[in-house]
């Protein structure tokens, strides 16, 4: 409940653990599930503990832009 990304909804298990998601993978769903998340809860749906999706392209400029105070994942570091 203090995560900073508390306030959005989702999934009532993807406020606790990944296993959502998880299950969404292992049956090969994720992308109609998620999409099916955004049709019932908007542009900003919570799937993990710690992880949003965003379906707003006008999103992309305030959270990769300059100075947008959001850091990228692991997956960017230099290796």
């Amino acid at each position: 409940y203090l995560s900073p990304v508390a306030k959005y909804p989702g999934p009532l298990l993807a406020k606790f653990s990944s296993l959502w998601i998880v299950i969404q993978c292992r049956y090969g769903r994720r992308s109609e599930a998620v999409y099916k998340q955004h049709e019932k809860y908007g542009d900003f749906v919570r799937i993990a503990p710690n992880h949003i999706s965003i379906a707003n392209p006008a999103a992309v400029q305030e959270i990769y832009g300059f100075n947008s105070g959001f850091i990228k994942g692991p997956f960017y570091e230099d290796k």
